[in-house]
């Protein structure tokens, strides 16, 4: 944002304004990258932990017979926590290198993350309400 902007007053920086007249703002769109896609992985994180926690809980015998549907669960978790990750590391990339294509391989791959984990999660209350 330059010192013009803020000086008038001007600070409309909105998800939509991001995107004007065709070009797009990319160290905005960067930055917001890494900052969503940084929070996300450490939702992801705690949605990992739960699972695995969940699985310790069981006594031994238990554990074999509802390994796989933890297993399922851990891997969407740790399915969505990489590609999180991976977005946040071609943010950095797209920022020290200024290149466009590794923005939106990072958008695309953060959108990949919220639909695996959303896939995670619906299929996690499927489960409950069976």
């Amino acid at each position: 944002m330059s010192y013009s902007k803020l000086r008038s007053g001007r600070f409309d920086e909105t998800p939509f304004t991001i995107w004007y007249a065709g070009n797009m703002d990319y160290p905005a769109v960067t930055q917001h990258l890494i900052t969503s896609g940084t929070a996300f992985a450490g939702l992801v994180l705690v949605f990992f932990g739960v699972t695995l926690s969940g699985f310790e809980g069981y006594d031994a015998i238990a554990q074999k017979a509802v390994r796989t549907k933890y297993q399922r669960r851990g891997i969407e978790a740790f399915s969505g926590l990489c590609l999180a990750v991976l977005a946040v590391a071609f943010g950095f990339l797209s920022e020290w290198f200024c290149r466009a294509p590794m923005v939106y391989i990072g958008v695309i791959l953060l959108a990949g993350a919220v639909v695996v984990t959303m896939l995670a999660a619906v299929g996690a209350l499927r489960e409950l309400f069976k």
